[in-house]
């Protein structure tokens, strides 16, 4: 053999090395894989079976929380409704009853005015005048 020929037989056989070396990084990255795969279906399950079991039942109880939420706020919008229009039926009863009120005492006031002044100006008028009799007898008792 000649120097080439073993030159070549020497790069043949690095090459054969070679081919098996890619051929097995093949295979390893091919088994990586199906193990990659095999532990990616493994968590899959247990997040889906998490999910059915913790994630599911508490979605279920915020929905219905959710609900009864806004049912009570509904009602509470009904009740504000009701007691707003409620107290606008009182004011408006109160005011009516204070303008009827102070009309009644207008006209009260307006023709019993003149006649409660003249009996006061008569009762002042008698008093004034008992009390300068009885000043006069004391002077005259003296």
């Amino acid at each position: 053999m000649t120097m080439i020929e073993e030159s070549l037989n020497t790069t043949n056989v690095l090459l054969g090395i070679m081919a098996v070396a890619s051929l097995l990084q093949v295979l390893v990255l091919i088994g990586a894989g199906i193990v990659a795969l095999r532990f990616y279906r493994q968590a899959l399950k247990a997040i889906t079976d998490l999910e059915e079991r913790q994630v599911a039942p508490l979605a279920a109880s915020v929905a219905g929380l959710v609900r009864s939420v806004d049912g009570i706020l509904g009602d509470v919008k009904d009740v504000s409704t009701r007691v707003a229009r409620q107290t606008e039926r009182v004011e408006v009863a109160v005011h009516h009853t204070m303008d009827s009120a102070e009309g009644v005492a207008r006209r009260a006031f307006g023709s019993a005015a003149p006649r409660v002044i003249r009996f006061a100006e008569l009762a002042f008028g008698v008093t004034c005048a008992v009390r300068g009799l009885l000043k006069r007898r004391r002077r005259g008792a003296r």
